[in-house]
C-alpha cells in the first residue's frame, strides 16, 4: 500500500488494535490479500476517500462482529469510534490534500485523465 499511496507506512492513517482483534479485520495477514489489492486499486485510480472508508467499515464490522473479543483486550466501541475519528481528523485535514495534489500531477505529466 506505501506504493500506492507514496507515503510511508508510519504516515498512513491507522486505527492501532491489538494484534488478536485486528486478526479479525478482513486486512489482516494472508486472508487480507484481496482486501489489500482493492484497496490499493481504489488508491492508484486516485479514489483515496473510498479506499479509506473500506478500512474503517472493515474495522466497524470487525468489532461488531467480535465485540467480546475486541472488548476483552479493553477496545470499546467509544475507544475504537476515537481511534477512528482521529484517524479521519488526520486524512482528510493531512493526507488528503497531498495524496489528491500528486494524484493530479502524475495525470498532468502521463496525459491521461480520470
Amino acid at each position: 500500500m506505501e506504493e500506492a499511496l507514496g507515503a510511508a507506512q508510519k504516515d498512513n492513517p491507522v486505527v492501532k488494535l491489538p494484534n488478536k482483534p485486528h486478526a479479525k479485520t478482513g486486512s489482516f495477514g494472508a486472508k487480507g490479500a484481496d482486501f489489500r489489492a482493492t484497496q490499493t486499486s481504489l488508491l492508484k485510480e486516485g479514489k483515496f476517500k473510498q479506499a479509506f472508508e473500506m478500512g474503517v467499515n472493515d474495522v466497524r464490522s470487525a468489532y461488531t462482529n467480535n465485540k467480546a473479543l475486541f472488548e476483552s483486550f479493553g477496545v470499546t466501541k467509544q475507544s475504537l469510534e476515537a481511534g477512528i475519528k482521529k484517524a479521519t481528523e488526520y486524512f482528510e485535514r493531512d493526507l488528503l490534500p497531498v495524496l489528491e495534489k500528486q494524484y493530479l500531477e502524475a495525470q498532468k505529466k502521463s496525459g491521461s485523465s480520470n
